[in-house]
């Protein structure tokens, strides 16, 4: 409880929004964009974090349409991730969405050789299959792409991985 007299708490999350808003800025009037789209997609993760769902998608579905015009699929199957996760965010009647979406995800990362990326969003699919009651789609799916790291194994994203399948038996 903050008393009378006391500094303003700070919402730290607000505050990264502000912060990347005002990056994005300075990067824009410098016509210097080749951080644009991580940052976009920090953005949309912050947004989405405060319950800004809405122009969470928003800054998504723009910042994926510019990179595929521009022919830069470099950062594709992580806005595609993202964009699942907001989909699922906001309604469960958007599962089947969301669900082509991951495999869409996962299938550019195949191609791009974007092993992390195709783990990040892999887990996300799992999780989404086996809170569908798809445990074994959702074991069949997260255990190879699991697999192929042989090192690394205390990296977040593996240990996500690992403590799904460890649930899924």
């Amino acid at each position: 409880m903050q008393v009378v007299g006391d500094p303003p708490v700070l919402d730290l999350q607000q505050v990264g929004i502000e912060v990347l808003r005002g990056c994005l800025e300075k990067l824009h009037a410098a016509r210097y964009e080749l951080l644009t789209t991580p940052f976009n997609i920090s953005l949309a993760q912050g947004l989405a974090a405060i319950g800004q769902i809405a122009e969470g998608a928003a800054l998504v579905d723009e910042t994926i349409q510019r990179v595929e015009a521009n022919g830069d699929d470099l950062y594709l199957p992580e806005l595609l991730r993202v964009k699942g996760g907001l989909l699922l965010s906001t309604s469960s009647a958007n599962a089947d969405e969301a669900e082509r979406t991951f495999v869409r995800s996962i299938e550019l990362s195949r191609r791009q050789g974007a092993r992390s990326w195709g783990l990040r969003t892999a887990i996300d699919l799992a999780g989404l299959l086996a809170d569908q009651g798809r445990r074994e789609g959702s074991r069949a799916l997260l255990r190879p792409v699991f697999e192929q790291f042989a090192e690394g194994l205390d990296t977040a994203d593996l240990k996500a991985a690992e403590r799904l399948l460890a649930t899924l038996g």
